[in-house]
C-alpha cells in the first residue's frame, strides 16, 4: 500500500476544519463534529497497518486451545483487512 510518507500530525485549520499534514504536505481535511478524533484515526492509520502486519505475521496459533475458534476468526478477519490494505 503507498501513501505519503514521514512522520504525521494533526493541524487545526480553524473552528470547523483539522487537517493531517505528512512533512509539508496535507494529506486530509477532517470536517465536522468528530474532526479531531478523525484526524488523529487518519495520522496514525499508516503505523496502525504497520502493526498489524507485524502482529498477523508473527502468530503461529492461538495462545490456548480453548480459545482457538476466536483467534482464528480475529486472524482471518486481520488477514483481510491487510489484503484490502495492500499490506
Amino acid at each position: 500500500m503507498s501513501h505519503t510518507e514521514g512522520p504525521r500530525h494533526v493541524k487545526a485549520i480553524d473552528k470547523l476544519c483539522t487537517a493531517v499534514i505528512a512533512g509539508e504536505e496535507c494529506v486530509a481535511l477532517c470536517y465536522g463534529p468528530n474532526r479531531n478524533d478523525d484526524a488523529r484515526l487518519i495520522a496514525v492509520a499508516p503505523r496502525l497497518a504497520e502493526l498489524l502486519g507485524s502482529l498477523h505475521d508473527l502468530q503461529n496459533g492461538p495462545p490456548l486451545e480453548k480459545h482457538a475458534k476466536e483467534w482464528t476468526s480475529v486472524m482471518q478477519e486481520a488477514g483481510n483487512l491487510l489484503d484490502e490494505l495492500g499490506v
